[in-house]
């Protein structure tokens, strides 16, 4: 979407699927909007999207831009699929693991939800780096297409084809 000028405004796991050969699709553009902005600065003004997934940006209703916002957006449905749960409940700083993140910092953060997931070393350093920097706002989608965890061919001992046999299995 970004090479096409747009961006998404509503990327949650709901929106991802998967086809046949493990290709990541995306659906339902009914929030999308042009990246450009209404000024042609690039500032969105339009305030949408889906609570868990929100940047602070969106949730304080000041302007945003588009490409981050999805990245952010990226980020908290990464952080669900290898934790299993939301990394926060919304992204302002009432909330207690948002706040950790905002002024602890990200190890402390990672720390906290490493603590009652499994322990250190649960998330890899690439993933926390990786998802600290998205969340600091200090990636771009290049930028991040070229972080080492996402040069990683595969997480060590998943087959994303092989879980997902495995999950239908039980349906």
């Amino acid at each position: 979407m970004k090479l096409e000028g747009f961006v998404h405004l509503d990327l949650k796991l709901e929106n991802i699927m998967l086809d046949m050969d493990m290709n990541i699709k995306v659906c339902d553009f009914g929030f999308a909007q042009e990246s450009v902005g209404s000024n042609n600065d690039g500032l969105l003004t339009c305030f949408c999207g889906t609570k868990n997934y929100m940047s602070p940006q969106i949730i304080y209703r000041t302007p945003f831009f588009g490409e981050q916002a999805d990245l952010f957006a990226i980020g908290v449905c990464a952080f669900a699929m290898r934790a299993g749960c939301f990394p926060w409940h919304i992204a302002t700083n009432k909330d207690s693991y948002f706040s950790l993140l905002s002024y602890s910092g990200a190890e402390a953060f990672f720390e906290k939800h490493e603590s009652r997931l499994g322990g250190e070393g649960y998330f890899s350093a690439e993933f926390k780096d990786f998802l600290a920097l998205i969340w600091t706002q200090k990636l771009t989608i290049q930028t991040a297409y070229h972080h080492p965890f996402m040069q990683q061919k595969n997480v060590k001992g998943f087959s994303g084809r092989r879980e997902l046999n495995r999950r239908a299995k039980h349906l």
